[in-house]
């Protein structure tokens, strides 16, 4: 339980650094977790991708959603 807290507390903290998503600040926060934890450190890496595909999925979801929600406007005012 306290190693899932570990890994947990350590992508929280990655997201709020001050740094862009491309540095890699949640991909390393994960492989230094896994090597405090003594776990291979390309769990790490899985599990950071595995929340960007999560992350990128939802965004992509939400993108539609709002496509389909801004025709469904448009038809109501009828814009052109």
């Amino acid at each position: 339980m306290s190693q899932i807290l570990i890994i947990l507390a350590a992508s929280r903290v990655a997201m709020l650094m001050p740094f862009s998503a491309g540095l890699g600040a949640l991909e390393v926060s994960q492989v230094l977790a896994m090597q405090l934890l003594q776990a291979d450190p390309a769990i790490g890496v899985a599990l950071s991708l595995f929340i960007r595909a999560r992350d990128l999925l939802m965004g992509g979801l939400g993108l539609l959603w709002g496509a389909f929600l801004w025709q469904g406007c448009r038809r109501v005012i009828r814009i052109r």
